[in-house]
């Protein structure tokens, strides 16, 4: 049961000036199951097959979000978790947890409840 960091300015997501919702989508695989919250004026979480509002596009710009992943597999599986955030029409970046995963420690793929952390900054376009 690690906890595995990514490295904090991988993840870069260019928005508009709009008021045009910028969302985070989580798909999981292989049977994973996962939750994962952030903190943006208040406290959100999503889970497999969910999508929620970030924030506006034009209040991101310069920020950085941090992520909070909690996933396991019941059926003892392959975790694969994909994160999709994106600005309603549009940029959007994907990282897949731990396909995508550089931080620190190394993942352990015998690990059975994976903790993790990734990071967005937000920038203007």
């Amino acid at each position: 049961m690690g906890e595995y960091v990514e490295i904090k300015d991988k993840n870069v997501l260019k928005v508009s000036n709009t008021k045009n919702p910028v969302k985070i989508r989580i798909e999981c695989q292989y049977g994973t199951i996962s939750g994962v919250s952030f903190y943006n004026e208040k406290l959100i979480t999503v889970e497999c097959g969910g999508e929620v509002i970030v924030g506006e596009a034009r209040k991101m710009h310069n920020k950085t979000i941090e992520f909070n992943g909690s996933s396991g597999n019941p059926d003892e599986g392959e975790i694969k978790i994909i994160h999709t955030i994106y600005e309603e029409g549009g940029n959007e970046i994907v990282y897949t947890f731990p396909d995508d995963y550089t931080g620190n420690p190394d993942f352990d793929e015998n690990d059975p409840e994976p903790s993790y952390v990734f990071y967005v900054k937000f920038i203007s376009l």
